[in-house]
């Protein structure tokens, strides 16, 4: 049996741009396996995504002339996906009439070695052995559970202990889905048809924070904050705006084309930040997780990393806390952000603003300072903006030393919020529509 090319038609129906980057991604030899199952009307696949070093695992379960179900493991994987598209284009153009099973994948020249379970190929020296004296029931897969969550970093067996949670469809418009839609294809102005459709109110905005904590852990906070400007790229896309133009190294950083938890310092404050938080709720302070904030107009958003429900006390820890501005000697913190300095990792703070070239804090009348170049300035002023609160504790952590940084609303910065949806509609969307 042939595939048809009525299962990429169904799957594709009124999505253009859906159908043209699968058709990019066979034409390009983005497939790399491919196997069908006649028997059973079901498809396996591996595509490469846009990075390097980075595909997605694909299954499809055919039924009649559509598909029933399909996985990816992008992050659009429970919705259209054009790794889906992609195989199913590839099926039709590659799969002749068969009786047996296909696969793309040349067979190996040897014989397979014969499978063996684990016990076989490591045999236990004593067969009786256990390491607990009872029975492992659901407490202990509990335990088990909350002590690998707390590493602060994705583990494998963390992953498989995970109970299954159905995703919701977010409340918000999706951005690609729009840009897919034949409404929007056909719109006279596509610019204004685009600005209405993103509006958000504050309940959805709401909703939407509550419905996405976990964040990186959450796959709805993926996707709600996918073709959105997010507040850790408020800086570089400022300076862009300033330039009047879009750098593809900034393009790429805002489609989520680098896999940046793969670099050092990513990666270490990704592992630390727990910690980090851990520290602040030592000195007596509590904090509750949060999402994604969206602004009104549903172009930029911002994920702190905690919004603060009852304060720190830092009277009686000498150096821990400093104020960015007089005025934020009189406020109370309302949300978070936590930075790990890798380039400080084995190191005081205050030394690491005298010695580490290009550091993101200063000292200034006795206290640090966040530096007001600095990306994580844009990144929490945006954050203030975005959430309406007055007032963010900047928490910086190494394994030896912990300061925190209050920050208050920068009314000078104001201005920056439209400069930043102006530059998401006027030169972002028209970059996204040509891919």
């Amino acid at each position: 049996m042939a595939i048809s090319l009525r299962y990429w038609a169904s799957y594709t129906e009124g999505r253009v741009k859906l159908q043209r980057r699968s058709e990019n991604s066979v034409s390009s030899d983005h497939v790399l396996k491919f196997v069908f199952d006649e028997e059973n009307q079901y498809i396996t696949g591996v595509v490469q995504a846009s990075m390097r070093n980075v595909a997605y695992k694909v299954t499809i379960e055919l039924d009649d002339d559509t598909v029933k179900r399909s996985t990816c493991e992008c992050v659009m994987r429970d919705y259209y996906c054009h790794h889906v598209a992609a195989v199913l284009l590839f099926g039709y153009k590659n799969v002749s009439k068969t009786d047996i099973r296909c696969s793309w994948l040349k067979r190996p020249k040897s014989q397979p070695k014969k499978i063996e379970t684990i016990d076989e190929m490591y045999p236990s020296p004593n067969p009786t052995y256990s390491a607990l004296s009872r029975p492992f029931d659901d407490t202990d897969h509990e335990a088990l559970y909350q002590m690998l969550g707390n590493l602060g970093r994705f583990t494998a067996l963390h992953w498989i202990l995970s109970p299954e949670v159905p995703v919701e469809k977010p409340l918000v418009p999706l951005v690609e889905d729009l840009l897919l839609s034949d409404s929007f294809l056909h719109a006279e102005d596509q610019d204004n048809w685009l600005r209405t459709q993103l509006k958000v109110t504050e309940d959805i905005i709401n909703t939407t924070a509550e419905k996405t904590k976990g964040q990186r852990n959450n796959a709805v906070w993926a996707i709600v904050r996918k073709l959105r400007i997010t507040a850790s790229n408020f800086g570089q896309v400022l300076k862009a705006a300033r330039r009047k133009r879009m750098s593809k190294s900034l393009l790429k950083r805002l489609l989520f084309a680098y896999n940046l938890e793969r670099c050092p310092a990513i990666s270490w404050g990704i592992t630390n930040e727990r910690a980090a938080i851990d520290s602040y709720i030592l000195l007596g302070a509590s904090v509750e997780e949060t999402g994604v904030w969206l602004h009104e107009a549903g172009a930029i958003g911002a994920s702190p990393d905690g919004i603060v429900t009852h304060q720190p006390h830092c009277s009686g820890h000498t150096g821990i806390l400093h104020f960015q501005t007089e005025a934020a000697k009189y406020q109370e913190a309302e949300l978070i952000e936590v930075k790990c300095p890798y380039s400080a990792k084995d190191m005081k703070i205050k030394d690491a603003v005298e010695t580490v070239p290009g550091f993101f804090l200063e000292t200034a009348d006795g206290y640090l300072h966040l530096k007001e170049d600095s990306d994580y300035y844009h990144q929490i002023q945006g954050q203030l903006y975005i959430t309406k609160k007055k007032c963010c504790d900047l928490i910086v952590w190494t394994p030896t030393d912990l300061a925190i940084i209050r920050m208050v609303k920068d009314i000078n910065w104001s201005a920056n919020i439209e400069k930043l949806i102006d530059f998401y509609f006027e030169k972002f969307i028209p970059e996204v529509n040509k891919k």
